[in-house]
């Protein structure tokens, strides 16, 4: 049997899990910014503990069979540039253990968020997801579920590479130094997208998550 809950803190190790392995699919697609680190599930279980237990915050798991194949996580009050805060719901962490079960069980979770944002005064929502070329199956069920692009962040790392200095010490001060630099070709998108139905928006991000 199905069933959709609120976490809690034993569901933590499983949610940890499912993270894991989102994090690996999406390792080469954004690094550095989905570089896990070292130990980074045994981080992030007691941030999620720590979650489930936290007010504005909502986390959802969906069961079968008795075990956990899917959750969410969202913040009621704030989300990431351009839209800041006001009656807002950001969903980051939303992880299914299957591509196939989007439809269903990512389905059914975000009914449940949705259902619990409503009810905290949410009008408009941010759901992340990573970039069609490496999440195609949830850019899909967002789409289907009414969600459409409203902004979208293009990022790369660059790093300097050659620095032209004076040649005599005073000759210039720093300010007026030129530097030359280059950049790793590494673009990253992230995508909002608000809907009809309830103004809710979809992102697809390439924003820094936290090492957990």
């Amino acid at each position: 049997m199905d069933l959709v809950r609120t976490a809690r803190p034993p569901d933590a190790s499983a949610m940890a899990g499912l993270a894991a392995g989102k994090r690996q699919q999406y390792r080469e697609n954004a690094f550095p910014f989905q570089r896990p680190s070292e130990g980074a599930r045994e981080l992030h279980e007691p941030f999620l503990i720590s979650l489930t237990e936290q007010e504005g915050f909502i986390a959802v798991v969906h069961e079968a069979s008795g075990m956990i194949d899917g959750f969410i996580v969202a913040r009621v009050g704030a989300a990431p540039p351009p839209f800041g805060e006001g009656p807002l719901v950001h969903v980051d962490d939303f992880v299914v253990s299957r591509p196939d079960t989007w439809q269903t069980t990512g389905r059914a979770l975000l009914d449940e968020v949705a259902r619990q944002a409503v009810g905290a005064g949410a009008a408009k929502a941010i759901v992340v997801s990573g970039d069609r070329s490496i999440d195609a199956p949830k850019n899909d069920f967002l789409k289907g579920y009414g969600l459409v692009c409203e902004a979208e962040w293009w990022v790369k790392p660059i790093e300097p590479r050659e620095a032209e200095l004076p040649d005599e010490v005073g000759s210039a001060p720093s300010s007026a130094r030129r530097h030359r630099c280059t950049t790793r070709a590494d673009p990253h998108a992230l995508r909002s997208r608000s809907t009809d139905r309830s103004a809710w928006v979809s992102s697809r991000s390439s924003r820094p998550q936290r090492d957990r």
